[in-house]
């Protein structure tokens, strides 16, 4: 790793489990998605999925576009995230009731930023 990336928490440090500052859309993602690409993938007939927990989707659109050089498509868990945690013990999962129409805008919101562009 770089010099000066921190370690991850250990598992007693409160902010076990919260990597994504130390490996979510880092400032040369999109560099390192294209040259993986143009030197692997792009020798395969295969279709690729990139599992992107913390992007948004402006940041998606840059990794996903359809001229094909970077990825096909992501997964996306803004979703998951809805109705709250109440117990910190379960991580991102729980049982907590979430509302359609705060369902229906996450998923409109990604499918309107991603439309026609990745």
């Amino acid at each position: 790793k770089p010099d000066g990336l921190p370690n991850a928490p250990q598992e007693n440090d409160a902010s076990y489990g919260d990597t994504f500052a130390t490996v979510s859309d880092g400032p040369h993602l999109d560099e390192y998605l294209r040259e993986m690409n143009q030197e692997v993938l792009s020798k395969y007939d295969v279709m690729t999925v990139g599992e992107m927990p913390d992007s948004k989707p402006e940041d998606v659109v840059n990794y996903t576009n359809l001229d094909g050089s970077e990825l096909n498509m992501v997964f996306q868990f803004e979703h998951v995230d809805l109705g709250g945690n109440p117990d910190k013990r379960l991580g991102k999962w729980n049982d907590q009731p979430v509302k359609l129409t705060e369902l229906k805008h996450v998923l409109s919101r990604w499918e309107e930023k991603l439309d026609g562009k990745a």
